[in-house]
C-alpha cells in the first residue's frame, strides 16, 4: 500500500498566525519525480500538488526530509496531519485510522523492466523466481512476494537500480514506471529498456491522520478533495505531471 508518504505537522508559526493560514511542515522521503531537491529548492510532482492544494486552501507548506519508515509512523501516531499514500488498486486497502481522499490523485503502473538485448519474456509474477530482481519503493504486497520468491537486491535510488541492470548484476528492475523512466532519461538509456511485465496498478491518495485531526488544524478532507478536483478539471494537475514526467505513464489525473 505505502510507497511514498508525506506526513505534515503543524508548526508553531502557523498557530500564531491563524489569519494568514497555517504552515504545514511536510516530512517526506525523497525520490524523483515525486519529491526531490535541486539548486532551486524542493520540487517534484507530489510536492507541487500539495503546494498548490495548500495555497488554494489559504495555507503554506515546508519540506522536512526524513527516512521513509519514519513518515508513516509520525502520521499514525498523530504527530502529523496529512499524507499522500500509494494504494494497490486491486485491494484498495489502507489502515482504519486514516481518512483517505474520495478519489485517486493519479494512478500509474508498477513494472518490471529489462534490457532489450536480454530478450526476457515474463507472462506471470511466478516467473520472477528464476530471475535476479532489483527493486526500489514497491507496494508492500509486491515487495513481500519478490523478497520471498526471487534472488532480489534492494536499491536505495533508481539510478543505482538501473546501473545494476546495465552492468548485468540483475536481470530485471522493478519499481513505479514514472520513477524508473525518469532515471532512465537522466542516464540516457531509455531506448535500451523495455517493460517485460506489469506487476501492479497503484494510485496516490490524500490521507489524513484521524488522531491528528482531533487537534485544532484547519485541514478539511472535503475541502482538500475539492481542491484536487479543481486541479483535475482545469488541467493544472496534468500540467504539474507533464513538468516532471511523461503524461503517458499516468491515468486518472483528470
Amino acid at each position: 500500500m505505502l510507497l511514498l508518504t508525506l506526513a505534515t505537522g503543524l508548526s508553531s508559526a502557523g498557530q500564531a498566525q491563524d489569519k494568514k493560514g497555517e504552515s504545514w511542515a511536510i516530512a517526506t522521503d525523497t525520490i524523483k519525480p515525486w519529491v526531490y531537491f535541486d539548486d532551486s529548492g524542493a520540487r517534484g510532482i507530489v510536492y507541487d500538488i500539495l503546494n498548490t492544494m495548500a495555497q488554494g486552501m489559504g495555507h503554506t507548506i515546508t519540506l522536512r526530509p526524513v527516512p521513509l519508515r519514519r513518515t508513516y509512523t509520525e502520521l499514525l501516531s498523530g504527530n502529523a496531519e496529512l499524507s499522500i499514500i500509494i494504494i494497490d488498486d486491486k485491494t484498495l486497502h489502507y489502515p482504519e485510522d486514516l481518512t483517505v481522499g474520495d478519489k485517486p490523485i493519479f494512478s500509474f503502473s508498477v513494472v518490471a523492466v529489462s534490457l532489450k538485448s536480454k530478450e526476457i519474456s515474463i507472462n506471470s509474477l511466478a516467473q520472477l523466481k528464476a530471475l535476479r530482481v532489483g527493486n526500489i519503493r514497491l507496494p508492500p504486497q509486491v515487495d513481500t512476494y519478490i523478497r520471498e520468491n526471487s534472488a532480489h537486491t534492494a536499491y536505495n535510488d533508481p539510478s543505482s537500480l538501473l546501473k545494476g541492470l546495465l552492468s548485468d548484476r540483475i536481470d530485471v528492475a522493478t519499481t513505479a514506471m514514472p520513477v524508473l523512466f525518469d532515471a532512465a532519461k537522466s542516464l540516457g538509456v531509455s531506448r535500451k529498456l523495455e517493460v517485460v511485465y506489469t506487476l501492479d496498478q497503484a494510485s496516490m491518495y490524500l490521507a489524513l491522520s484521524n488522531k491528528a485531526l482531533g487537534k485544532k488544524v484547519k485541514l478539511d478532507i472535503k475541502q482538500a478533495n475539492q481542491e484536487i478536483r479543481n486541479m483535475k478539471e482545469d488541467g493544472r494537475l496534468a500540467e504539474i505531471i507533464s513538468k516532471y514526467s511523461d503524461l503517458s505513464y499516468f491515468s486518472n489525473y483528470k
